[in-house]
């Protein structure tokens, strides 16, 4: 049974006593109005390096960022707070990536291969943004306790979890368009969420960790390698920063070395994004 006001991005008890409880749809929606304002500039020069369009490399930080956490809106994590009242969300990115990659599939069955090329290389990027943490790597898909805990966390994935943490981004005009086939689709996505066997996650997972610089192997003769490096540095350092702002403990704070020489580096940019954290 989960007794908090579900789904929730971060949650725990300060060292001070005061309840700290961060919605996951408002963490979604400042990462991704964050990400895109920061960076709207870089994707133009990722733009010639990677072969492909702005307007497609747009849409992949949107949606990368604006789904990066959707996988701690499974209610496995929910019972996973401890009693002072924290939750932990282990291997929640791979949950996302499963999303955006069953939405691959989906686009395919349609036969629209730029959308699934979109869906794809957003899964392979949210799948190694906590890539620095110990087995967090998407090639280390044979290791059995992280098969065992994404098998477990997508069994109770639920429709309605995932669709209040998108509310917030609706009104996103460059995934507007993506965002109405995730909710024309949610039914279909989560039974198939729920029915893959540990063996289909392995596979999955295995693919993703694979990437590639040869334009002859990727969709729409995009240089795969460029690209998810680059959006997976641009949503590392726009999540940490969001979860900065959104004064989160001590012990789940990003290095603090990182953050201050992300804040000093990029000190002109985000004073151009302040209006992001208004709302804080």
């Amino acid at each position: 049974m989960c007794d908090l006001e579900w789904p929730l991005a971060y949650a725990e008890v300060t060292s001070e006593g005061r309840r700290l409880i961060i919605s996951l749809g408002d963490h979604l929606s400042n990462t991704t109005e964050l990400a895109l304002c920061m960076f709207n500039n870089d994707l133009r020069v990722l733009s010639k390096r990677a072969s492909v369009g702005e307007d497609m490399l747009t849409k992949i930080l949107a949606l990368s960022t604006g789904l990066h956490d959707i996988g701690k809106a499974s209610r496995y994590y929910c019972k996973r707070q401890d009693a002072s009242g924290k939750l932990t969300f282990p291997y929640h990115e791979f949950l996302s990536a499963l999303f955006l990659y069953i939405l691959s599939w989906l686009s395919l069955g349609v036969s629209d291969s730029r959308l699934a090329c979109i869906f794809r290389t957003s899964a392979k990027i949210v799948s190694r943004h906590h890539s620095s943490m110990p087995k967090r790597h998407p090639s280390n898909y044979t290791d059995e306790n992280l098969i065992r805990i994404v098998r477990d966390a997508v069994q109770e994935v639920e429709g309605s979890d995932i669709m209040r943490a998108l509310q917030p981004l609706s009104h996103n005009t460059q995934i507007r368009s993506e965002l109405k086939i995730i909710n024309s689709k949610i039914n279909d996505i989560i039974p198939r969420l729920k029915n893959m066997r540990a063996s289909e996650i392995g596979s999955v997972i295995e693919n993703i960790a694979k990437l590639s610089s040869n334009p002859r192997d990727m969709c729409d003769a995009m240089n795969e390698l460029v690209v998810v490096r680059a959006i997976t540095g641009f949503l590392i350092i726009a999540d940490n920063i969001v979860a900065s702002r959104e004064r989160r403990g001590t012990s789940d704070s990003p290095i603090p070395a990182y953050i201050g020489s992300w804040n000093r580096e990029l000190e002109r940019r985000l004073r151009g994004c302040n209006w992001v954290f208004e709302s804080f």
